[in-house]
């Protein structure tokens, strides 16, 4: 029934934060290189360098979404591993999420809760969402798209969600390179 439908996304919910929050400081072991670039591009944010693409060093411009989120969880929780990697965790939590909400929208309410079980538990979502990399956006905002333009495509948006399914899809250029291939899937 729809009742335990809504509490078995909830456990699969918690399941997925318990397992990207265990042994959070030690798993994956230190901080990696390219979490230091992005730390580095939040930091330049924080001091007020405000760039469409960021370029330090031999980085020939890198997307700047991550850096903008990241400067702001790094303010509010400090330069610390949790505010490094709060925007991934985050960022995994809410893939799941919307892996329910596609998974249902296009399916069923069982192939919702069955997606988003496998992406709660599964090797890779689950090392993305601990390390700070801005490839972590991209699931969460094209799942974000597909569930817009599916909502379009079945004729149930309005303008709004013409809006909104564009907007997120060309945030995906700016979450990470590979983002522009959710523009390609889309049309």
């Amino acid at each position: 029934s729809y009742r335990y439908q809504r509490l078995f996304v909830v456990a699969v919910l918690l399941l997925a934060w318990a397992l990207r929050l265990a042994a959070f400081p030690s798993a994956p072991g230190g901080v990696q290189h390219d979490e230091v670039t992005e730390a580095l591009h939040a930091d330049e944010v924080l001091a007020g360098r405000l760039q469409l693409y960021f370029y330090l060093g031999d980085f020939k411009g890198r997307e700047p979404m991550l850096a903008y989120l990241q400067a702001g969880a790094l303010q509010a929780l400090g330069h610390n591993l949790w505010g490094l990697r709060f925007i991934s965790v985050a960022s995994g939590l809410l893939t799941v999420a919307l892996t329910y909400a596609v998974g249902r929208r296009m399916f069923s309410r069982t192939a919702g809760l069955a997606a988003a079980m496998i992406v709660a538990v599964a090797f890779w979502p689950l090392v993305m969402s601990r390390v700070a990399l801005r490839a972590v956006l991209i699931p969460p905002l094209a799942a974000l798209s597909v569930y817009l333009f599916w909502r379009l495509y079945l004729g149930k948006g309005r303008f709004g969600f013409w809006f909104g399914a564009g907007f997120v899809t060309v945030l995906c250029s700016y979450a990470y390179l590979s983002g522009w291939a959710v523009l390609g899937v889309i049309v």
